[in-house]
């Protein structure tokens, strides 16, 4: 929080972000609900959905896109000027009415929003590189990215009444996503030059640096020991993101619980990992600043295999809640830990390409993995599937001490 209030080219920077993250959300709220008009709404819903994916999926492309740009910060401004331009036009297709040439249209041109956004979010990653030192990078973002989650939520919670406010307007919500982005874009406005000069010195090196993309990415995955976290923090991502949907199973297969009970529950295990993740996120630069990310990803996955074999043991599924939340709060935790990681192991010139890869291999691997976990579970059941984690979590926690082992000096 220090770096916030002292750094003023940081602060509007981080500003713009929490703005940005509360009209995406909103917006996406009403899109969703815009689906549900449509006849077949399943199959609307499920196109809204997977076109949320597709950014992350090719994040690495925009990963290098950034190396390579050229005055970087003015790239992140026009971004944002083009993405209010894009919801303008978004609110004029709501004007024609409520059918699937409208949500056609609605899905490619948010989708080419989000994808601009996924451009800009690798282009922040230099920007904080330039205007952080180094040292102040991980209590920086901690809090930075508690906060960004805690308007994202709050965004969810309070979209359904500005949605029922608004009496379903979906042009007023394309219109509020428009003028966010506009405010992004006056607030980047008024650090320009101050970042643009601290900038200045890296763009210069970034000029003379005309390595072709996969020349790029062998450098990155040549670094065996970056690589081995990397392939790490994917693993426990991975198991991490079968935590919830195997709650949801294990809490509908209790026939003690009543349907009430059963509703209830579910609304808290859909809150505590955000809490969790807040909280961590805020922690990890104010107390665990000097312990080495190591630690937290042999501490979280020591936590995860406990709670699955609790899981696995048959306990009453109010016990897990603890659980649940010291996992997400670990989890947070790691997420800045993980960011700070690659910070400090990746120049100016690659940390975009860096971060655009890992965004990638996040999401398909915890996407494979979670799509054959929930698939072994509709073959056999959950039980099966809980020992399944359970081996594969056994086995990550050998390779973490392995490499631990091999790179003992610097981890």
């Amino acid at each position: 929080m220090n770096t916030f209030i002292r750094n003023k080219e940081f602060r509007w920077i981080t500003l713009s972000d929490w703005i940005s993250v509360f009209g995406d959300s909103v917006f996406y709220l009403a899109f969703i609900s815009f689906a549900t008009t449509l006849e077949n709404s399943t199959l609307a819903i499920s196109f809204v959905t997977l076109s949320e994916m597709i950014p992350d999926t090719i994040s690495f492309v925009f990963g290098y896109i950034c190396d390579r740009t050229k005055k970087k910060y003015k790239a992140d401004i026009r971004c944002a000027f083009i993405r209010a331009i894009l919801y303008f036009i978004v609110a004029v297709f709501f004007i024609i009415g409520k059918n699937w040439f409208v949500l056609f249209c609605v899905l490619f041109l948010n989708l080419l929003s989000d994808i601009i956004g996924n451009y800009s979010d690798n282009l922040r990653f230099p920007e904080i590189y330039a205007i952080v030192p180094k040292e102040e990078y991980e209590s920086s973002t901690g809090f930075s990215m508690g906060i960004y989650y805690s308007i994202k939520i709050c965004s969810k919670m309070l979209g359904g009444v500005i949605l029922i406010f608004l009496n379903y307007s979906y042009i007023n919500f394309a219109l509020i996503n428009a003028v966010t982005f506009i405010l992004c874009g006056v607030l980047l406005l008024r650090v320009k030059k101050q970042v643009e000069e601290k900038m200045l010195v890296y763009e210069y090196n970034n000029n003379n640096n005309k390595s072709s993309f996969f020349i790029e990415c062998k450098k990155i995955l040549d670094n065996k020991m970056v690589l081995n976290i990397i392939i790490v923090f994917i693993l426990c991502k991975s198991i991490i993101g079968t935590l919830l949907p195997i709650g949801y199973i294990i809490l509908a297969s209790n026939e003690e619980i009543s349907t009430e009970m059963y509703t209830l529950m579910i609304s808290i295990l859909n809150i505590i990992p955000t809490i969790g993740i807040i909280v961590g996120n805020i922690l990890s630069g104010i107390i665990f600043k000097k312990i080495k990310i190591i630690f937290f990803i042999i501490f979280e996955m020591l936590i995860v295999s406990i709670m699955i074999f609790i899981m696995i043991s048959g306990i009453s599924g109010k016990l897990l809640f603890p659980f649940y939340l010291f996992t997400f709060l670990l989890y947070g935790i790691l997420a800045v830990k993980f960011n700070g990681f690659l910070f400090s192991n990746h120049d100016y010139n690659t940390i975009g390409l860096s971060v655009g890869i890992t965004n990638t291999l996040l999401t398909l691997c915890s996407s494979l993995f979670l799509t054959f976990i929930m698939f072994i579970t509709n073959i056999f059941n959950y039980k099966v599937t809980l020992k399944m984690i359970f081996i594969f979590s056994v086995f990550t926690l050998i390779y973490i001490f392995v490499m631990k082992k091999h790179y003992k000096s610097i981890l």
